[in-house]
């Protein structure tokens, strides 16, 4: 049997997973926005990444990054972002 401590471990690896993932799904609205690239300032991290992004469990539950692309357009507009 697993210990609380082995299991609030893991609990939190999945969550900086998720997290993780979710940044570099939607930095790529903020990048082509800002014409810069995160993945020459933090490559071992977008290689990780990239990496969790082909496992078919992550990759399925994320939005279309175009989508993501729009709504944050859509933000820049609502809020008078220039």
């Amino acid at each position: 049997m697993e210990s609380l401590e082995t299991r609030l471990i893991l609990v939190g690896r999945i969550l900086v997973t998720l997290m993780l993932c979710w940044f570099h799904f939607t930095a790529g609205a903020y990048e082509k926005r800002g014409n810069f690239s995160i993945e020459t300032e933090c490559p071992k991290l977008i290689a990780w990444a990239k990496r969790c992004m082909e496992k078919d469990c992550v990759s399925k539950s994320l939005p279309d990054q175009d989508k993501i692309y729009g709504f944050v357009l859509h933000l820049k507009k609502v809020f008078k972002i220039e």
